[in-house]
Formats: C-alpha cells, structure tokens, sequence
C-alpha cells in the first residue's frame, strides 16, 4: 500500500506503521458482516445511516450517495470511520470517540482505542485494558481485559493472561478463559485453538467439533474452511469434509460462493466444490451486493456470479460494495463508484 492508505491521507515515516495496523485491523474488522441492519441487544433493528467517508481537501468528509458532502469535520480529527448501527469511529488529538449522522460528536474521544458499535456495544482501551461501552458512552463492562473482540451472536471473546473465554453484555463470564486462542460466534459455533489444533466450541465452552485441524475460520453458510495437511477444504457442523481439502487458501461462503486458491490462482467454487468461475484471477474478494472484486494484469475490477467483468480491472485498490457503493483508488485519485463503475465523487490522493 505503499505510503498511502485508501481512506486519504499520505503520512510521515512514524505514522504509517501505526496507521498500517490501525486500517488493517479496522477494515478487516468493518467488513465481517456487510448487512446493513444489525440486531441490538433490545432487539430493534438498528438505524442504517447511508453516509460514506472519505479525506478531501484536508478533512474527512462524508457524502451522501448522490456524491453530495453533508458532513465536514473539523481539520483535528485524524480519522473517520463509517457508520456502524448510528454512530461513527472518530480519532481526535490521538483519541476515539464517537459522532452522529449529523457530524456531532456525541461520545467524547477520550478512549486509548475503540472499535466500531456491534449488537449495541463498542469495545474501548483504557491505560491498555479493554471493556465496553454502551451507546452513551457509559462504561457497561469495566477494562478489565487484556484484549476483547467484538459482540457477535450476544457474547464476545476476552483474553486474560493469554487464555480466552466469553462473555456477556452484563459481564458475565460464559466460558472460562481456557482456550488459546478464538475467533467469535458465528451460526452457533466459534472456532478455538486448544494444544495446538483447531476446532469448534458451542456457546456453552463444549467442543462440538473436537481440536484437529492446523486452522480453521468461522461457519459461513453453514460450512467452514479448514485445514488439514497443509491444505484447505470446508466442513460441516458434525466436523465432516464436505470438500476435501485440497486448496492453498480458502475463505468463508458468500453469496453461495467461495473464493479458493489454487495453484496461485483464484476462483470461486459452489457448496459441492464445484467452480462456478474458473481459477484464472491473481486475487479476488467475497462477493458482496451480487458483485466480486477481481484482480487481473495487477488492476481490480468487479465480476458478476458468471466470472465476467462488468466494472473493467483499472483499479490499484478496492473494497468491498457496501450499500450500492464502492471506495477505490485509481492511480493518484480515491472515491466512490457506483454499480457502472462510475465515480459519483472522487478527489485526489494527499
């Protein structure tokens, strides 16, 4: 990504290796789930707010999908996420806090680090514990952790002198830190490290599917990508292969595809292992919105499910589409385009 990141700003040497792992880690984390809608803890379906940052002129701004600005932030805030159930991720003057639809900063940034809203919480750092807090910026459940994940299906994961277990929103322990290491809640089950091997815990701490893999990645579409002798196939819930394994690299199910890895090239393959679209890309991403990132002669473009280019590779970064909308770079420009592969606001990289 060289000196650059795809949100906006070019940055100074000591900047870039802290900002490197900050987006990392914050974009991976944002695009877990691309559902718009999200069920809190109260069981209310919570607000989708359609509005999509991006640094411009020297500000992080976010505009609506006509392209329009609505929202311009002060020139002291380092970093604007999108929005994830009302509320966007803000750093200011080193510090998260929070902001509404309206740009106004209704969560203060006094936290160390924090994550995006999830099922009603954020998690939050504070003199490097973690814990979380609610919608008011309230402290529910103390920094006691020395490092949590986000909620996912009511429970989040904790580490604890280097062993994990769950929680609840009250607090609660569910499964005792025991585990070496976790990945969350995903269709009941979480996978979990244990001497070594991988396998699947339900939400008692019980191992459903018994540690016996090199690795493992979450139930997506009711199978989940796992390795075995140095190679990826996907299982079932009993822990059967239901695609041998065979695969360099595999990730979860979307949209009833999957992208796989073989022989250094990559393609999409349905639930019975069969390729829908043909290992032929040199990277791809999940299909998101009907439409898949695709790499080819080292530009990104997008395909639809028969493998065929309706957005031409042209591309030096992408993301995922997210509400109709899709951030790329383009040589030295960044922006959104829609569906057609036009760009409804662009500006240039700093």
């Amino acid at each position: 990504m060289n000196s650059y990141n795809l949100w906006g700003k070019n940055l100074n040497k000591s900047k870039k290796v802290f900002l490197f792992l900050f987006f990392s880690f914050f974009l991976f984390c944002g695009q877990k789930n691309n559902t718009p809608s999200v069920k809190g803890s109260d069981e209310e379906i919570s607000k989708i707010v359609e509005l999509f940052p991006l640094f411009h002129n020297g500000r992080y701004v976010y505009i609506n999908k006509n392209g329009e600005i609505v929202i311009t932030l002060s020139e002291d805030i380092m970093f604007a996420s999108r929005f994830s159930e009302g509320l966007a991720l803000i750093m200011k003057n080193g510090k998260y806090g929070f902001i509404d639809e309206t740009g106004k900063i209704v969560i203060e940034p006094i936290f160390d680090f924090a994550g995006s809203f999830h099922e009603g919480l954020a998690r939050v750092r504070i003199n490097y514990k973690w814990g979380f807090i609610d919608k008011k910026g309230k402290l529910v459940i103390d920094t006691l952790y020395d490092f949590v994940h986000d909620f996912q299906e009511g429970l989040a994961a904790f580490r604890l002198d280097w062993l994990w277990g769950f929680i609840d929103k009250k607090g609660k322990e569910v499964i005792a830190p025991s585990l070496e290491e976790v990945k969350g809640f995903s269709e009941g089950l979480s996978p979990a490290r244990l001497y070594g091997k991988w396998g699947f815990v339900d939400k008692k701490g019980n191992f459903v599917i018994p540690p016996q893999f090199i690795n493992v990645y979450p139930f997506k579409e009711n199978l989940a990508p796992a390795n075995l002798n140095a190679r990826w196939g996907y299982i079932d819930k009993t822990g059967k292969f239901v695609i041998p394994p065979q695969y360099y690299t595999t990730f979860g199910f979307s949209e009833g595809l999957a992208r796989v890895d073989i022989l250094w090239k990559w393609g999409f393959i349905d639930k019975k292992g069969k390729f829908i679209i043909e290992p032929e890309f040199e990277e791809l991403k999940d299909f998101s919105e009907g439409l898949a990132g695709a790499k080819k002669g080292g530009k990104w473009g997008f395909i639809d499910k028969k493998g065929k280019f309706v957005i031409p590779p042209q591309f030096d970064e992408i993301e995922n589409f997210y509400l109709g909308l899709v951030l790329v770079r383009k040589e030295n420009e960044i922006g959104y385009i829609d569906k057609t592969g036009k760009f409804i606001f662009k500006t240039k990289k700093y």
